[in-house]
């Protein structure tokens, strides 16, 4: 659970004042949405760069980390994707598309979806998706030298953002699986231990299982494909 945040910002010396006061501002905000706040911190003049170091306690629940992933494990993801990336082309070709640009534009983190799922105690590994899911799943894969079979239909698309995309003209695949900015949490875990995250109100969908492999697999039903790091 977060104790405090410490904001690191630099700004040109010749910027406005107003530009730092917007950045803290964001940075109050999201504290605010964490249940916590700024305790510290530092400002200095040079090339603009916004960076923070985040204090939690785990207050006795299991630390969850990409290493732990066991061959017949489910794999799960919470939340929807493709949401920032059908922001962006949203705004580059001038679509109304407000709930996805909002995800693109303001960020959440799912602190509280992480303090449940930590507090099951059923999570083998899991990691954010902020690089993308194709990202997140190698590196779980990586760190716990083992495969997964993701299925595509499985993956919680919305019905808007297939339709920005592909008035877009972009690979829907691609996009969903490579494109960052989502900080939706990709995880694994004994399918025996399902009913506990439905008894912690958790909502995710399961997407896929862990294998003997190597490395992430995404089968669309027509071809195995080996998904790749991102575009972002």
């Amino acid at each position: 659970r977060p104790l405090g945040f410490l904001p690191a910002v630099t700004i040109p010396e010749d910027e406005d004042e107003s530009v730092l006061y917007d950045i803290m501002s964001g940075i109050d905000q999201c504290c605010e949405f964490c249940n916590t706040e700024v305790v510290g911190g530092d400002t200095k003049f040079g090339s603009l760069a916004v960076a923070g170091t985040a204090i939690g306690t785990m207050e006795g629940r299991k630390p969850m980390t990409r290493r732990g992933a066991q061959p017949g494990d489910i794999v799960a993801v919470t939340g929807m994707l493709g949401g920032p990336a059908a922001g962006y082309y949203a705004i580059k070709n001038g679509f109304e598309a407000e709930d996805q640009v909002f995800s693109l534009m303001v960020p959440v983190p799912h602190v509280e979806d992480g303090i449940k799922l930590s507090g099951t105690g059923a999570i083998h590994s899991c990691m954010d998706l902020s690089d993308g899911l194709a990202n997140a799943a190698t590196e779980i894969c990586k760190q716990s030298h083992v495969g997964m079979e993701i299925e595509w239909e499985f993956l919680p698309i919305d019905d808007e953002v297939k339709d920005i995309l592909e008035a877009s003209h972009a690979d829907l695949r691609d996009t969903v699986t490579r494109w960052g900015g989502e900080y939706e949490l990709l995880f694994t875990l004994d399918r025996g231990d399902l009913q506990k995250l439905y008894d912690a109100g958790i909502a995710f969908s399961i997407i896929g299982l862990v294998t003997n492999g190597e490395g992430p697999v995404l089968n669309d039903g027509d071809e195995r494909k080996v998904m790749e790091n991102g575009i972002y």
